[in-house]
């Protein structure tokens, strides 16, 4: 996972990183739901870096990752749940979309307050940013 960063640079210096974001959204999901805090808390580092640089273009994978990183939202463990909220919340502010839409509006439900808490920022954030 140490090495994803330089992969994806090298990527999107070949032209061929937003072809291929989908297919990474399935594996990407499920490292975010390791138990190793270093682990999450370079994926989702790496995460708020891809957003801040590809934006839009990560619309196809924020609804494969948005599930686990709120899921992440109520993880006891701070190195997990603090850069899965940030993570979650720049996916969501890079790349709006339906799906990411659709996520959110399905977990408010959540039996976890954290959880809760999480998507009703995340959904307030993107009212705010349609808004403007």
């Amino acid at each position: 996972i140490k090495s994803l960063p330089r992969l994806l640079a090298e990527g999107a210096a070949a032209g061929s990183l937003d072809a291929n974001l989908k297919a990474l959204g399935k594996p990407l999901a499920t490292q975010l739901a390791d138990l190793r805090s270093s682990v999450v808390s370079t994926l989702c580092t790496t995460l708020c870096t891809l957003a801040a640089e590809r934006g839009d273009a990560l619309a196809p994978l924020v609804p494969v990752l948005l599930p686990a990183l709120l899921r992440n939202h109520c993880v006891s463990k701070a190195p997990i749940s603090k850069p899965s909220v940030q993570a979650a919340g720049a996916l969501v502010a890079a790349a709006p979309s339906e799906g990411a839409s659709a996520v959110l509006l399905a977990t408010v439900g959540s039996p976890h307050h954290q959880t809760r808490r999480g998507v009703a920022s995340l959904l307030g954030a993107a009212c705010a940013s349609a808004l403007e």
